[in-house]
């Protein structure tokens, strides 16, 4: 999730994007943050499962977007901001809600492991993409992200499945 993230923001810091100033287009990405605060709310409604989901299909969309077309970055940023505001509580609602009593630390530890090693291999990552084109520097985390969802909802379907004894 935040592999996306940071590579959005270190993409637009090295011009990827059409040349916004990179602490425009972050300011444009902080409101949707707060998306967060909702987070809780949506889970109770649609489930932690889908505010997940939701959150890593909005990220990737943001990601392309920007990918496809420089006028897009700031409309991206938005999507990529409100995707991740989704995305990391609802992932952490769905995890501590399907790890039984004995491993959910170890659960939420392992998350949050994989979501800073993720922030922290992104910058690198983009340094060697950008020179590409923003469709490689955006479409490989937003690939990564459409393929984070999918597995989470083919995990979550083995884990029901299991849990009512249907192997």
């Amino acid at each position: 999730m935040l592999f996306g993230f940071v590579i959005f923001q270190a993409g637009t810091a090295m011009g990827t994007g059409g040349g916004f100033d990179p602490q425009v287009v972050r300011l444009v990405g902080l409101p949707p943050l707060a998306l967060c605060l909702l987070a809780a709310p949506i889970s109770h409604r649609i489930g932690a499962p889908a505010t997940a989901r939701a959150g890593l299909l909005l990220c990737a969309a943001g990601l392309a977007l920007s990918g496809f077309g420089s006028a897009l970055t700031l409309p991206g940023a938005g999507l990529v901001s409100g995707g991740v505001g989704l995305a990391v509580p609802g992932l952490i609602i769905t995890l501590s809600g399907a790890a039984s009593d004995s491993n959910r630390g170890l659960t939420l530890s392992l998350y949050t492991f994989t979501l800073f090693v993720g922030a922290s291999v992104a910058s690198p990552v983009a340094t060697v993409l950008a020179p590409s084109s923003p469709v490689l520097l955006y479409g490989v985390p937003a690939l990564l992200l459409v393929i984070g969802a999918a597995g989470l909802t083919l995990a979550l379907g083995r884990v029901t499945r299991r849990s009512v004894g249907i192997t």
